[in-house]
């Protein structure tokens, strides 16, 4: 599960689609967002020697067109 926010906390997109293609669009509206950084928050299942581990991780993308 990904989601990824605008600078200003509006949620821009959100996936359970393990590939994550966002293509810079806004997934409500349809429309290009602007260029800027964004952020995201993605929950992903890693294999582990214990078994699968659920791990938060969140970082920045920028968009460039």
């Amino acid at each position: 599960e990904i989601i990824i926010f605008s600078r200003w906390g509006l949620q821009v997109y959100e996936s359970t689609d393990p590939m994550i293609n966002w293509d810079g669009r806004n997934y409500k509206t349809n429309k290009d967002c602007p260029e800027g950084t964004y952020f995201y928050v993605s929950t992903v299942k890693e294999r582990t020697l214990s078994g699968l581990v659920e791990r938060t991780l969140q970082g920045s993308i920028t968009l460039l067109r």
